[in-house]
């Protein structure tokens, strides 16, 4: 048994570093590959600062973009907590008419009782 587990870890290793070895030979055959194959960009001081200032001119015309979108959100925010606003006090005006109808239809309601009432009191006379 203890030959068998020996001989097992043994293997297991040999395994393990046949793998690691396969693993790090793709990546130095990709890289030599890319090394030979892909050409390399060389650029001059110049050209690199003439990027680095353009890249600085779009970084602020993106700012600027922001404080803009920044100041239309603000707004767009206010005139929502507006509308919030409108929409409850026109939810509570709402509950008001409802109120005042429902008080309308009782009274007229009433009035119609009052009347049946006083036909039939004034059929009996």
């Amino acid at each position: 048994r203890k030959l068998l587990r020996q001989s097992r870890d043994t293997l297991s290793v040999a395994f393990m570093r046949k793998v690691a070895r396969k693993k790090l030979f793709t990546i130095v055959r990709a890289w030599r590959d890319l090394t030979r194959n892909v050409p390399v960009e060389v650029r001059s001081r110049d050209q690199l600062i003439a990027a680095l200032a353009k890249q600085e001119e779009l970084t602020n015309a993106l700012s600027e973009n922001l404080k803009e979108y920044d100041s239309v959100l603000f707004e767009a925010e206010q005139a929502l907590q507006r509308e919030d606003r409108k929409q409850q006090e026109l939810a509570q005006e709402l509950h008001q008419v409802r109120q005042q109808l429902l008080a309308t239809q009782l009274e007229r309601h009433l009035a119609q009782q009052e009347c049946l009432r006083l036909r039939a009191g004034l059929r009996y006379y």
